[in-house]
């Protein structure tokens, strides 16, 4: 066909290109193909353009002098073709080739104006595909231009002219389409810090050149949140919608699964073609290598081939690393979007999902679909090419093997089919070993939080060295399991770096014994390289077959949730003028067909004050609920006229500031807040805060206690300024009580805030039901009352029988409401101590930068066994040396000249036996290395309790027990797991590297002076990353927990969020932190992607360098061996280097965790403990009298004394009964007799010994102090009467029965060994006493101090314990601190204080017998 238009022209002439030493290229070929290439991938490519781009929301690209020149340009391209048709017509006919070819270049420059316009319109700065357009043309025109200057009078000068004047152009326009076109400054949008990488060029975009001043800011001054770039506008949430959330359909797995296809289809079509794009260029590096070794041993090849295949082979390595870093940029996009989306529509879909079952409910079960499933189904939809890359370059090697070596090479094949499942085997049983080692850290963490909890008894104890060993227990379960998972990982280290090497040496031995061939030196080092790649591909497709397994099951778990129904109907807010809630005959349920509210007809007028009232568990909560909208109103009607303001039983606040908590989303007035605080008695609690009112609080904050908490709720409510409030207990103070001052000033009818607005009150305070206006009872769900209180009282059966029957209980000292309890689900836990829920880390607790990686290494190296360091170390490197003789080995059996049957022999087993024995020995370095790491981990972490343990009590009231945990999980998490891993891999990974550049080397010496400063900038690009990186890290964490944070806060608010209306603004709050953990995030997935593109260059050059070397250094005569191995070791370090780069990101980010504990632990103040000298003869000295002389304490961050000049004296065992303290928040006399609180001045003695003088364990183990909180541990019945294990049985059962538990243990399934669950939650709070007792007495103190032991029974019972502590502590001192006076009438001492000054002291039956004592007034207001 071509002849026939070329006038009989050959196309291509073989004679004259390849087998000439000056190529040259027929007529035809020049004029047709290599003007039609172009054009025919610019036609469908735009295709797709038109198809998937849209007009864009940025700045609009308007008319300026940059895309009118290009535009103008094509018009003279446009000019020019025609021109040249023109001419050529006066010689040829109509439909030859020398007319048509310049008349489809004029009319696709005419179709590249309508592009660049089409572009311009769509607001798209830059066009990738024009630029490869041009860059087509001028690489195709080169061809052209060396024909006319090497043909030169061959051809028209009018040619010459018009084909130069064309390729000026072209060059013109590839250089213009590079750059970004630009919009005017007046027109762009208002976006903070725009992402550079949509109006980058081309260059900058594939190169990320743009990044390039970002890292020289992190490098020299340091990276903050607002110094980074906005993603781009395709990953931010205002572009992104599921789509699935509101329509109240059911979405299945498949269908979730299409909508995620649809809206990555352009980052899937690039991920393609990317991939595509690597799957080439890694097939031809094989091909490109093979015939450089065969023309660089063929001497009759022209040196230009040569020359030609180098250059070939390394572009080809460059694109395909360039290309695959793309695909990653590629996959990491889609990896935003989709975790974006789903992250957003899981939190949008539970404002309004429908409760359907307890399981959905539960706020963590959504919050690990946002946290975790989200990124499994992310993970994904991002290696779904890639799993068909993969699959693709597997099938594509195999053959090529298969050319190579036959079919025998098959059975080196099978290797790898057996690799999967026995890989697959391995990372299940290392499932099963985290899953062990995450339940053996859970335990360690439990039992640890209880230790932190009770700290404060632990060290009145001098319990400190006991639980440590006791805790050392659960780290020695926790040591094993990471001593398992190491070695684990060492034979998945040593099988992925032998795999290759193992299949290679089958394969020869088949192609050598069975095919009866000689193995020549090209077919042993292409099949090293193909097997490389092959064992890449595999992992990479095991990996994302992983992946795809465990996104499948992800996505079920959200397609589930998405597909909850949704809320149908719920109360109208319509005006109405007289009442401000009307139900008619209306019935709520839950999503599960529970009832929430019974068929009723309610109507509240404005203004009104309405108490409601019932047993636990009535429906009370679930009225509210209702109300907010929490369930569907099945039937009738339900109107609500104005905004609602709810307060929750359990108070809510955000993490964050104090004040944000308090105006919510709205508008600050200065006044209004200042005034609210005061009504609610904050401004007190303000003051104390370190930062005020822009301090930062949360659920679990220290600088605010529940009390203050629920006040921080209440104000928010004021502060919303509703018209009607629902108050669910709300007014009830710590203990339980409405305090009245407060319910005056908040919803009093007289000058309470609220008296203009409707209130609903939930309470069981009977005395405050005659100041309501109307009183709701409700039972079982029903409102079986409802009008005035004397009315009720009077006239309603119902009423009037739980009225007398709340009269007639008890009244007990705290209140629990079991109305908290969700009536949806069926369980009831126990009641747990507030902070046992453990805290997200919070926005200033994330670890502090930390940048001094290398001495943390060196400290986490040098916990280590010396002797255990060395012989890993030893059998590392001796591993490595068999991996780099079998390289060699190779190179000697391809090259060695009369080859004989015994050497093949011996070559073929001796490779397999060095194979076999590299993976034997690398086992057992990792033997080696497993019992140091689990010695490390437990070093490192008693090192850090040690410190914790022994530091000052002032350290423990000032921060959170959830921060110190924190610590202890975050910090041991990377220690334990991530950091041995990394290490591994790093030092096994540069070890392989070092072995293939040093025998690289040993072949061509002349490789040290190319390799030496491509080595030195491999280092200063390193460290020149490495500190942004680091930044970016501490950033990204920051902001990822913040944005859970908000989440968590934000499902645990949901009620109080849906009545005022605020869910618009929580979801947009959440959508912007999602942007704003996707900035940090991006911008440190591309910096590691702009590492990558350097290294790749750097080892693309170390490819080029070794290839110069040994392929055109003919003085030292390389024969095809030398070359092969050195080309091929150098093409396989390549991937080592890219594994070298990731482990060591990932080991100076994970090792920084050992610094900062150890910054930690070193920070921490230890308490002040003289020595020992006089503990022998205090320990031997039987007196016990305590005398307290002149003596004052202070509390931390105090002005006022606990303890103001006490002159106080108990003898020997005698009893000590102390009024006055109790209602003091510290408990002074125990904190100062333990020395847990150091003396502002005066002494106490204990024995005539100053305990100043005594060492802490000494002291305090002969002091023990019994609270009104029993400490209850995990664990045995035994263990928690006898910590130390120092008593005999005979002995605890002789405690037992004197304090009458020894009946209850008896009965007790195993007695004595009878477990005790968390918090004592199988026991109660009577045995929890008896326990705390029969444990200090088996400790045999000196004194004994009951500081508010008793307050919490009745007077029966606490007769009854003071019968036991005399039949327990006959000998001791007794120091009794209660307002209980009628515990102290037969004490020996009576002390009265009054604002830590003691007013008076004395025998006890002295002071009552005077009318003017204050311990006589305090026993007759107490009988009265």
């Amino acid at each position: 066909m071509f002849e026939s238009i070329c006038d009989n022209s050959e196309l291509w002439d073989w004679n004259a290109t390849w087998y000439s030493s000056y190529p040259q290229f027929t007529q035809c070929f020049q004029i047709t193909l290599l003007y039609w290439i172009p054009t025919l991938f610019l036609l469908p490519s735009s295709f797709v353009v038109f198809c998937t781009l849209q007009r864009g929301d940025r700045a609009r690209i308007h008319l300026n002098w940059f895309n009118v020149t290009k535009m103008l340009l094509c018009f003279f391209l446009f000019v020019i073709a025609i021109f040249e048709a023109t001419f050529y017509r006066h010689y040829y006919s109509n439909y030859s080739v020398y007319i048509i070819s310049p008349l489809i270049r004029g009319l696709t420059a005419f179709y590249v104006i309508c592009l660049i316009e089409y572009y311009r319109k769509c607001s798209v700065h830059v066009s990738f595909l024009l630029f490869m357009y041009w860059w087509l043309m001028v690489a195709f025109g080169i061809i052209p231009f060396y024909s006319i200057i090497a043909n030169w009078s061959s051809y028209h000068a009018t040619l010459k002219f018009t084909f130069y004047s064309q390729f000026f152009v072209w060059v013109i326009q590839l250089i213009l389409s590079n750059f970004s076109d630009f919009a005017r400054k007046d027109l762009i949008l208002k976006a903070p810090k725009q992402s550079p990488i949509e109006t980058s060029s081309i260059l900058s975009y594939v190169g990320i050149f743009w990044l390039d001043c970002f890292l020289w800011k992190g490098y020299k001054t340091g990276i903050k949140q607002e110094d980074i770039f906005s993603v781009p506008r395709s990953l931010r949430t205002e572009n992104l919608q599921l789509k699935t959330v509101g329509t109240g359909k059911e979405y299945g797995k498949a269908k979730i699964f299409g909508l995620l296809l649809m809206s990555l289809a352009w980052p899937l079509i690039k991920q393609f073609l990317c991939s595509a794009a690597t799957v080439i260029c890694t097939l031809l590096v094989p091909v490109f290598l093979k015939f450089t070794i065969q023309f660089a041993t063929d001497d009759d090849e022209e040196k230009w081939h040569l020359l030609v295949m180098v250059i070939l082979l390394f572009l080809t390595i460059l694109k395909g690393l360039i290309a695959s870093q793309l695909f990653k940029l590629h996959s990491e996009t889609s990896i935003f979007k989709v975790t974006t989306l789903l992250s957003s529509s899981i939190f949008e879909k539970s404002f309004i999902r429908e409760k359907k079952s307890s399981r959905h409910l539960s706020n963590e079960f959504i919050l690990n679909l946002a946290k975790f499933d989200s990124g499994r189904v992310a993970k994904m939809m991002g290696c779904l090419i890639s799993l068909f890359a993969d699959l693709t370059l597997i099938i594509l090697v195999t053959i090529f093997i298969v050319y190579e070596l036959g079919y025998w090479a098959l059975l080196g094949l099978l290797v790898f089919l057996i690799y999967i499942p026995i890989s697959a085997l391995i990372c299940q049983i290392l499932e099963v070993f985290e899953r062990n080692l995450s339940s053996a850290k859970s335990s360690r963490l439990d039992f640890l939080k209880q230790l932190l909890n009770d700290i404060k008894i632990i060290k009145q104890n001098a319990w400190e060295v006991e639980f440590q060993d006791h805790l050392k227990i659960y780290r020695n379960q926790e040591a094993k399991f990471i001593q398992r998972i190491f070695i684990l990982i060492v034979i998945k280290v040593a099988t992925t770096i032998a795999l290759p090497l193992v299949c290679l040496a089958i394969s020869f031995i088949a192609y050598v014994f069975i095919e009866g061939e000689n193995l020549s030196a090209s077919q042993a080092m292409i099949s090293f390289v193909l097997f490389h790649i092959l064992q890449y591909a595999v992992t990479n497709w095991f990996n994302s077959i992983r992946y795809t397994t465990n996104g499948c099951r992800s996505l079920a778990r959200i397609s589930q949730f998405l597909s909850l129904p949704e809320l149908r109907s719920i109360v109208t807010r319509n005006f109405n003028k007289e009442n401000s809630i009307t139900l008619s005959n209306a019935k709520f349920v839950f999503g599960n067909d529970s009832v929430c509210l019974n068929p009723t007809n309610l109507t509240i007028p404005k203004k009104s004050l309405t108490m409601i009232v019932g047993n636990p568990l009535s429906g009370k909560s679930a009225f509210f609920k209702a109300l907010v909208g929490e369930a569907h109103c099945v039937s009738g009607k339900a109107n609500i006229c104005g905004k609602i303001a709810y307060v929750g039983q359990e108070p809510w606040i955000q993490h964050t500031s104090f004040k944000n908590n308090i105006i919510f989303n709205n508008e600050f007035k200065n006044e209004k807040y200042i005034k609210i605080l005061e009504v609610c008695k904050l401004d007190e609690i303000v003051n104390d805060l370190p930062d005020a009112h822009d301090t930062m609080i949360g659920p679990h904050s220290e600088h605010v206690d529940e009390d203050a908490i629920r006040k921080i709720s209440l104000a928010r409510a004021l502060y919303a300024n509703a018209e009607v409030y629902l108050l669910d207990n709300a007014l009830n103070d710590a203990s339980g009580v409405i305090d009245r001052k407060e319910y005056d000033k908040i919803i009093g009818t007289k000058n309470g805030m609220f008296r203009n607005k409707t209130r609903l009150l939930i309470t069981n305070e009977t005395k405050y039901l005659s100041l309501a206006d109307h009183v709701l009872y409700i039972s079982n769900n029903t409102i079986e009352a409802f009008g005035h209180y004397k009315d009720l009282k009077a006239n309603n059966s119902k009423f009037g029988k739980w009225l007398s029957n709340q009269r007639s209980l008890k009244r007990e000292s705290t209140i629990i409401d079991e109305d908290m309890v969700d009536p949806i689900n069926d369980e009831i836990e126990q009641p747990k101590p507030s902070n046992k829920k453990s805290e997200h880390i919070f926005i200033e607790q994330v670890a502090p930068q930390h940048s001094n990686k290398y001495s943390d290494l060196l400290m986490y190296l040098r916990s280590f066994n010396i002797f255990l360091l060395i012989g890993a170390l030893a059998f590392i490197i001796f591993s490595m040396a068999i991996y780099g003789y079998s390289s060699v080995l190779i190179l000697r059996w391809t090259t060695e000249i009369d080859l004989t049957k015994i050497r093949e022999n011996w070559y073929c087993g001796g490779y397999l036996s060095l194979i076999v024995g590299f993976i034997l020995i690398f086992i057992v370095q990792g033997m080696f290395l497993a019992v140091g790491v689990g010695n490390t981990s437990k070093k490192i972490h008693k090192y850090v309790f040690e410190k914790v343990a022994h530091s000052e009590m002032k350290y423990f009231e000032s921060h959170s027990v959830d921060k110190i945990l924190n610590i202890f999980a975050s910090g041991f998490d990377r220690i334990d797991g991530k950091l041995p891993e990394n290490l591994i891999y790093f030092i096994s990974y540069i070890l392989a590297g070092i072995t293939n550049l040093s025998i690289i080397s040993y072949i061509s010496p002349w490789f040290l002076l190319f390799i030496v400063p491509l080595a030195v900038v491999f280092v200063f690009v390193q460290w020149y990353f490495n500190r942004t990186s680091v930044q970016l890290k501490s950033l990204n964490e920051k902001n990822y927990a913040s944005m859970f944070l908000s989440l968590e806060d934000s499902l645990a608010g949901i009620s109080t969020i849906k009545a005022l209306g605020s869910q618009e603004f929580f979801i947009q709050k959440f959508n912007d932190l999602i942007d704003e953990s996707n900035k940090s995030q991006y911008a440190s997935t591309l910096s590691n992607i702009w590492l990558d593109m350097r290294i790749a260059v750097l080892g693309s050059l170390s490819v080029l360098s070794i290839t110069f070397i040994v392929t055109f250094c003919t003085r030292y005569n390389y024969n095809a061996g030398d070359i092969g191995l050195s080309i091929a070791l150098a093409i396989t370090f390549l991937s080592i280097l890219e594994t070298i780069l990731s482990k060591f990101t990932e080991l100076t980010q994970n090792v920084s965790s050992a610094g900062q504990l150890s910054e930690f632990a070193e920070d921490l103040k230890p308490e002040k403990s003289p020595s020992n000298e006089c503990d022998e003869e205090f320990i031997e000295n039987e007196n016990s009298n305590v005398c307290f002389t002149d003596f004052s304490l202070r509390y931390q961050n105090s002005n006022s004394l606990a303890l103001s000049k006490v002159n106080l004296e108990v003898s020997s065992g005698k009893k000590l009964g102390i009024m006055g303290l109790g209602k003091q928040e510290n408990k002074p006399i125990s904190d100062a007799l333990s020395r847990i609180v150091e003396a502002d001045c005066g002494d106490i003695t204990i024995g005539g010994t100053y305990i100043n003088k005594l060492s802490l364990p000494a002291l305090r183990s002969s002091v023990a102090v019994l609270t009104d909180e029993p400490v209850i541990f995990t664990g045995s019945l035994r263990f928690n009467v006898d910590p130390l294990n120092n008593a005999t049985d005979d002995q605890i059962w002789e405690a037992l029965r004197l304090s009458g538990l020894n009946n209850w243990v008896e009965m007790l399934p195993k007695k004595l060994m009878y477990e005790i669950k968390e918090w004592g939650s199988n026991i109660n709070a009577n045995q929890k006493q008896l326990i705390g007792l029969v444990r200090t007495s088996l400790r045999k103190p000196k004194v004994v101090i009951l500081d508010q032991f008793s307050e919490g029974v009745d007077t029966e019972k606490d007769e009854e314990l003071q019968a036991v502590l005399d039949q327990l502590f006959i000998d001791t001192t007794l120091i009794n601190i209660t307002e209980k006076i009628e515990s102290l009438v037969d004490y020996d001492v009576v002390a009265v204080f009054e604002d830590g000054k003691l007013l008076e002291k004395g025998k006890a039956d002295e002071l009552l017998s005077k009318e003017d004592s204050e311990f006589y007034k305090l026993f007759k207001a107490s009988q009265e």
